[in-house]
């Protein structure tokens, strides 16, 4: 797997949940999808249905590589 900045990360992992290979990720107050965004240049989750937004964990971006490594060459 190429070495991705955590943008680039996201957005592949947003790839494959177009694909139908993995789930998207949800926001934790209200359940619906998150969005990838920025703020300050900084990789936020937004959530356009509550409004919130959230700094990813390193949980989460572990998890995250993990389901694209498995899936990306």
């Amino acid at each position: 797997m190429a070495d991705f900045t955590d943008f680039q990360l996201f957005h592949a992992y947003n790839d494959l949940v177009k694909k139908g290979v993995t789930q998207p990720i949800r926001c934790p107050f209200c359940t619906y999808t998150v969005v990838i965004g920025h703020k300050d240049g900084d990789l936020r989750l937004e959530c356009y249905t509550c409004n919130t937004s959230i700094t990813p964990g390193l949980d989460l971006i572990s998890n995250v590589r993990a389901v694209v490594k498995e899936h990306t060459p």
